[in-house]
């Protein structure tokens, strides 16, 4: 069965005549491709037969009404001074949500709303393109998910924290939200995607965001994933941005038993901005994949990437990051840094950081390095007094607030900090 979203009124049905066509190209497109294998360089990593191989279900359309206000409250970050669009297995939860009032030239709500949805079809898959299965099998049948649209020189006075909760107990469920937002010129807004739950059964949350910022526009996007148990992620994040646009992202990895987050940057005017901070902290068995591109298509853009890992017990991370500048793209800057730390010996990380230039004029860096802790460091802190425990957990702190010290959205750094100590206590 599939609960995909259907509009009832004959008007609103014939305005998302564009997103049904989409659907159909998407079904097209999965029934030639599948899903992604390990045979395709950008998934030669990643066990994929892990998380399609359970037979999922999809969930029911009243899964947004299986958890009260104070169940709710006892998962992370939920009493944040922002707006929220909170999310249970997929489904909007009007109950656990909490929106602005009615503003001209700002609006925010769940698709599964047919008047949300008939103005966000227009854009929807113009960002996120037909790239794999994940993102054909999300625009096939996505089930509900968050549109923010901030119009022309309108600024958002809280941030919207867009919540997916999932709560999967009883039978496999494959979770497919679909999120919209768009900043149109001189506009501009802060989100922030949370991640949580504690799914018993396998629980695939199928993810695809997708972003555009019009010119002049400046948008501050966080995603923070922090599932627990048997939770699977594959998340696309697909961003536009036009002239002058400027949008800095933070995607921070603290919990989930497989993860593979995608960020792609298409920056297709002049001097656009583009900022990517990433942070991950993985044990156990734990698998992360950290895939970022950014296609600078046009001249004077900047691009600036750092993903830090800390990766412990047998623990495994990817990261391949990818910055193509394109003939025209003149006075390109672009850089890109990806630091891990390994923990034990049993840890695993593969990085690959890629660069692909096309012009002449341009200042483009790329590295990586992979070790453990500094040992010199560590003695300099015992010899002030530290356990050598001690000692190792300022050192990670430090290592990590670098990241997590750049969230715009200030309120999230104390509590995240806090989650980060906890996963590297022993």
């Amino acid at each position: 069965m599939n609960n995909a979203i259907i509009a009832q009124d004959p008007d609103i049905q014939r305005s998302l005549a564009p997103l049904q066509t989409k659907r159909e190209e998407a079904k097209a497109y999965f029934e030639k491709h599948g899903y992604p294998h390990s045979k395709l360089e950008d998934w030669k990593y990643v066990p994929v037969h892990r998380i399609i191989a359970p037979a999922y279900e999809n969930p029911a359309p009243d899964a947004g009404g299986s958890v009260d206000r104070d169940a709710f409250a006892a998962y992370p970050l939920t009493s944040l001074d922002a707006w929220y669009l909170v999310f249970v297995n997929g489904w909007f939860s009007a109950e656990l949500s909490q929106v602005p009032s009615p503003e001209e030239g700002i609006l925010i709500g769940a698709l599964s709303d047919e008047q949300v949805l008939a103005q966000a079809a227009p854009y929807l898959g113009n960002v996120a393109t037909l790239e794999s299965g994940f993102v054909a099998s999300n625009t096939m049948g996505f089930t509900d998910g968050a549109f923010i649209h901030t119009a022309a020189g309108k600024t958002l006075d809280k941030p919207v924290v867009v919540y997916h909760l999932t709560v999967a107990h009883d039978a496999p469920l494959k979770i497919r939200p679909r999120n919209l937002f768009v900043a149109e010129s001189n506009s501009s807004f802060k989100v922030v995607e949370i991640f949580a739950g504690d799914a018993s059964r396998e629980a695939l949350t199928n993810m695809v965001t997708e972003l555009k910022a019009e010119q002049d526009a400046v948008v501050d996007y966080t995603k923070l994933q922090l599932e627990t148990g048997s939770n699977f992620h594959v998340g696309y994040t697909e961003i536009e941005q036009h002239k002058n646009a400027s949008v800095d992202t933070h995607i921070i990895s603290l919990d989930g038993a497989f993860v593979r987050n995608n960020l792609h940057f298409r920056l297709m005017d002049k001097q656009c901005r583009s900022i990517m901070n990433g942070l991950y902290l993985l044990s156990g068995n734990q698998f992360l994949d950290n895939h970022t591109r950014v296609n600078h298509n046009s001249p004077e853009c900047y691009s600036d990437q750092l993903y830090k890992g800390i990766i412990n017990e047998q623990a495994t991370a990817v990261f391949n990051g990818k910055i193509f500048v394109e003939k025209d793209a003149q006075k390109t800057n672009a850089y890109q840094r990806n630091i891990n730390i390994l923990l034990s010996d049993e840890a695993t990380v593969n990085t690959k950081p890629q660069l692909e230039i096309f012009a002449d004029d341009v200042r483009c860096t790329h590295g990586a390095t992979s070790g453990h802790l500094d040992e010199e460091a560590v003695f300099y802190l015992r010899s002030r007094g530290l356990s050598e425990k001690d000692a190792k957990r300022m050192l990670l702190r430090a290592y990590s607030e670098e990241v997590i010290g750049k969230l715009q959205v200030e309120e999230l750094i104390a509590p995240l900090m806090k989650i980060a100590a906890e996963k590297f206590k022993d």
